[in-house]
């Protein structure tokens, strides 16, 4: 009988229970239920605790993650964790050798977790989707470094299998691991689709909204938080006002206030001439990003530093020019698609919108036809990836 692959969702749970929406890295341990449902169970771990649902239990919770779990209550939310954590049986002697995945990134900076996963005789294999924390603490919480630091410290310590979403990340754990003096363990590069959960029912186009925003719109696509570069572009749109004043095109932003942006929020909301060509959204569905982002002028991504870039890669999969940073991952991934802007040339960025902004732009012509030829990452792939590793750690195990 092949045995169960084992999925922590327990940031998944505890993300639905406060109430957030799914971010990139959610989407992804999403991609992971979907892809492995057949053949896993699922792990929740509170501290030291861990717990493997049975197949029944699992299959029931995969199900209600993958199909719109907002349906349910926050109450049945909670009931669901703490039933599964404390009031569940859970034989883990069974499950010596399966694979064991975490995607997520929680949980690993405990030692006493890490020891509970290698005292049950997992092989665990554990999804790196940035160092930021380490390498750019600036742009974090000012604890997240310390807590980062533990994470990468106990996953090297693991001697499992590791999955990094570019070559870019990876080329940062291995130089975090040479300067700790550490190996390396097995590792593949997997890049990242942006096709999610394609089971879940799509909502009617909200063709009223989308005609409201007119044909002349760029859009913004993350969290605003200081490494996404919000200021920069939102100087930017005041500029374009005083000179274009209603012909101006809207910003839209798509995606929730953060952390420690408070001249960000100032021009959001106190500066009347970027209040007047500014669209906010702060929550969104799948549905909703996609109506929005395919009839966009280009998508704006001027981020200091990115692991990965899921915006980038959907909006060239759905055919939208992109004006990116030129940063060492966007490069990577974009395919020598989009236009590579420094994110601190503010000049170069306005010049480059105001022509994308011009309906007969020859440069957005020209990023249109790089577009055609743009060869999409899809999961199968990923997955191809994933089960390689997979075949290279049980051969490393014998």
């Amino acid at each position: 009988m092949q045995k169960p692959v084992l999925i922590d969702v327990t940031r998944l749970l505890l993300r639905i229970i406060k109430g957030k929406n799914a971010t990139g890295v959610d989407r992804v341990c999403l991609a992971y239920i979907d892809y492995f449902s057949k053949n896993a169970q699922a792990i929740l771990a509170w501290k030291s605790k861990v717990t493997v649902l049975d197949k029944k239990t699992s299959e029931q919770l995969f199900h209600l993650l993958l199909n719109n779990p907002k349906q349910k209550s926050r109450n049945f939310w909670i009931h669901t964790l703490v039933k599964s954590m404390f009031l569940t049986p859970s034989h883990l002697g069974d499950y010596e050798g399966c694979f064991y995945f975490n995607i997520n990134h929680k949980g690993l900076e405990s030692e006493e977790y890490i020891n509970k996963i290698l005292r049950l005789k997992l092989i665990p294999i554990f999804f790196i989707h940035d160092l930021i924390p380490i390498t750019h603490p600036e742009f974090c919480r000012p604890a997240e470094k310390d807590m980062h630091v533990k994470r990468m410290l106990n996953v090297l310590r693991a001697d499992g299998g590791i999955l990094v979403n570019s070559a870019f990340t990876q080329q940062q754990l291995a130089a975090f691991a040479e300067q700790n003096q550490m190996a390396l363990p097995l590792t593949e590069v997997a890049w990242l689709s942006c096709k999610f959960l394609t089971q879940q029912p799509q909502s009617q186009p909200d063709e009223d909204f989308i005609k409201n925003l007119g044909q002349n719109y760029f859009v913004m696509l993350s969290t605003i938080e200081p490494r996404k570069n919000h200021l920069t572009i939102l100087h930017i749109w005041r500029e374009l006002f005083e000179k274009y004043k209603a012909q101006t095109p809207k910003l839209v932003l798509i995606g929730q206030r953060g952390w420690e942006c408070e001249q960000v929020m100032d021009l959001l909301e106190r500066s009347p001439a970027i209040r007047q060509c500014l669209v906010e959204i702060p929550s969104a569905s799948d549905s909703r990003i996609v109506d929005v982002l395919k009839n966009a002028r280009a998508l704006l991504f001027p981020s200091y530093v990115e692991g990965y870039g899921l915006p980038l890669v959907e909006a060239l999969y759905l055919g939208v020019p992109v004006l990116a940073s030129d940063i060492e991952v966007f490069n990577e991934i974009g395919q020598q698609i989009p236009e590579f802007i420094h994110p601190i040339d503010g000049v170069s960025w306005m010049s480059y919108i105001e022509d994308y902004m011009q309906p007969t732009s020859e440069k957005r012509a020209l990023q249109l036809k790089r577009l055609a030829h743009y060869q999409h990452w899809e999961w199968l792939q990923h997955f191809e990836c994933v089960e390689a590793l997979m075949r290279q750690l049980e051969q490393a195990k014998k």
